[in-house]
């Protein structure tokens, strides 16, 4: 009895993700026009200039998916404008979270932290650090620090904003926005909370219910199309380490030449150009947004 409830707890937390969309913002704003397929490279990988993978259940279960997805795509947007120079961009999803107006630990949507991106501005990491719980949103909870003994508020922190922001859905327009950097997008988490490697296809209904950054696409030896994308589950996710097995075919999942060639910690590959269900949601309409970082 004791090994059936930690298996259903266990399943429980990781799929009572936090994405909620919001409608009346969602029909609010403009699409990205989609470029010509034949002008775009045929692969394209950001993850090189990434900054690191976040864990948004450390030190508590939080459902800030939909900020972590969101700030990591804005903040890879910045390193590739600044050339990969030094420093790497690495924004406060706290803030995000006490001030941004788009959700909290109970779950919200991507795209209204670009919206915070472009009205007011993300502030760094080091303002707020994450600590996965709801905060009122005050000058200390905005950017703070501290002296021996005393502690305050920083005036005028410096922010990260986008002077542009929409919707990038569908396969297409999917591609377009990524020449630009990173986009969030929603997710059906219950086909990814076991994945171990692969490029993933779906073969049932979805529910968007999580949300990540989607930073590449490419093909496959074998010609599998697919997406990357960067989860925030930490890098102890796969639950599998991303070595030493060969791709085993299952339902779910492409075979490939080698497992571990899509393998890596933090990320996961997701097949393109099949459809909604196929793509696990990610190609489904009104479901991926942008933004272009205006300053750094």
């Amino acid at each position: 009895m004791k090994t059936v409830l930690i298996v259903i707890t266990f399943f429980i937390c990781i799929n009572a993700q936090g994405l909620k969309p919001n409608a009346q913002l969602r029909e609010s704003v403009h699409s990205i026009v989609p470029w010509p397929s034949h002008v775009m490279p045929a692969s394209l990988d950001w993850s090189n200039v990434s900054g690191p993978v976040r864990n948004q259940h450390i030190p508590v279960y939080c459902g800030s998916c939909w900020a972590m997805a969101a700030t990591s795509a804005l903040a890879t947007r910045i390193n590739i404008k600044r050339k990969g120079e030094w420093p790497v961009a690495y924004l406060s999803v706290q803030e995000v979270i006490a001030c941004g107006r788009a959700g909290s630990c109970e779950g919200g949507d991507d795209l209204g932290v670009w919206r915070y991106a472009h009205n007011t501005g993300v502030v760094d990491e080091t303002c707020n650090n994450y600590i996965a719980r709801d905060q009122r949103c005050t000058a200390e909870t905005t950017c703070m620090t501290c002296l021996p003994g005393s502690c305050y508020a920083i005036k005028r922190p410096l922010r990260y904003m986008v002077n542009e922001y929409g919707d990038c859905s569908g396969m297409d327009k999917m591609m377009t926005a990524l020449q630009s950097g990173p986009i969030s997008c929603g997710i059906d988490s219950s086909h990814i909370w076991d994945y171990t490697g692969g490029i993933l296809r779906g073969y049932r209904g979805y529910s968007l219910d999580h949300a990540v950054a989607v930073s590449g696409y490419g093909t496959s030896p074998n010609g599998t199309h697919y997406w990357e994308a960067k989860n925030s589950w930490g890098t102890e996710w796969p639950v599998r380490p991303c070595y030493g097995t060969r791709f085993s075919k299952t339902p779910h999942e492409v075979p490939t030449y080698g497992r571990d060639e899509y393998c890596k910690p933090g990320w996961f590959y997701v097949v393109r150009g099949e459809g909604d269900i196929a793509s696990l949601g990610l190609e489904s309409n009104g479901n991926c947004h942008y933004g272009m970082a205006s300053n750094w």
